[in-house]
């Protein structure tokens, strides 16, 4: 067996589908099939369903699946702690899409200046995505948002860097009143996050049980993008207070208050454990984004 083959059920099983692991590894389906059945010839038994659609881990592949994280961890591990720092070496960093805007230029500022050498292979993804390549070695640390109320995995490395205020907006043109119960935003339609958004989870939840449902008038990741489509009256969003104060629309936007709703985001930076190697990297990019943020 192979850490190859390992890394591919572990994709398999976080991401519950054959599709969505092969596009997390940057595979073929063929391949990630290939590596599911070598893995299983190695170790005789059956890891997959296949009988179910899509295809779930049986006993034994939840087994195997705890395990082979724990493998990627210590293998992870043992290349850290016994690697050379290298002029040039690379951190493997994930950034949620929320983050990413803000966070972008002052990363790669700070990361040149503190570390020349250093250089950024950048992903971005939903949070939940990120972590779970961390789990599976693919990534060195993310800056991940979590809700306030829910911090990090006791198994995970993590030390918070920021906390993030999430304001309904709507367009000026729009005419809604400075102050709204949450229930009455159902009879508008929504610009916000494609599924997965957490707080777009919370929305649907919190209408349902007042018997309305949540419109959606665009499904797009992207502050930048939503503020636009919001600013045109497309629909009304739920966006960083911050990121509304200094957007080129600020002017044809109204933040509405909406006092039972509190929607408040911590945002974590997340490492794959002890990095010594890549210490003078994180540091650099950990200060960059508690400087955005403003980290009590």
């Amino acid at each position: 067996m192979n850490i190859d083959d390992m890394r591919a059920l572990v994709a398999v099983v976080e991401g519950g589908s054959l599709a969505h692991a092969a596009a997390r590894l940057h595979l073929t389906q063929p391949a990630i099939t290939r590596r599911l059945q070598r893995l299983e010839e190695s170790l005789g038994v059956t890891l997959l369903d296949r009988d179910q659609k899509p295809a779930r881990p049986t006993e034994q592949g939840r087994s195997a699946y705890r395990a082979c994280v724990d493998i990627l961890h210590a293998t992870e591990d043992l290349r850290r702690a016994v690697g050379r720092p290298s002029a040039g070496q690379v951190l493997r960093l994930g950034v949620t899409p929320g983050v990413m805007d803000a966070v972008l230029r002052p990363v790669f500022g700070g990361l040149s200046r503190d570390v020349p050498d250093g250089r950024l292979d950048l992903r971005t993804g939903p949070s939940i995505d990120l972590r779970a390549a961390l789990r599976g070695g693919e990534l060195d640390a993310a800056i991940v948002f979590l809700r306030e109320e829910k911090g990090p995995d006791p198994r995970e490395t993590a030390i918070r860097v920021g906390m993030e205020e999430v304001s309904v907006v709507a367009a000026r043109s729009a005419g809604l009143p400075e102050r709204m119960e949450l229930e009455d935003l159902a009879d508008h339609p929504f610009v916000i996050n494609p599924d997965g958004c957490g707080f777009r989870t919370g929305l649907e939840h919190r209408f349902l049980r007042s018997g309305k449902s949540l419109t959606v008038a665009a499904s797009v990741w992207g502050i930048p993008q939503q503020l636009q489509l919001i600013a045109d009256g497309v629909g009304i969003g739920l966006i960083p207070r911050r990121m509304v104060r200094a957007s080129m629309e600020c002017d044809r936007l109204q933040i509405v208050e909406v006092p039972d709703f509190t929607a408040r985001l911590a945002v974590w930076m997340m490492t794959a454990g002890h990095l010594p190697a890549l210490a003078p990297a994180l540091g650099a990019v950990r200060r960059a984004v508690e400087q955005v943020f403003e980290i009590e």
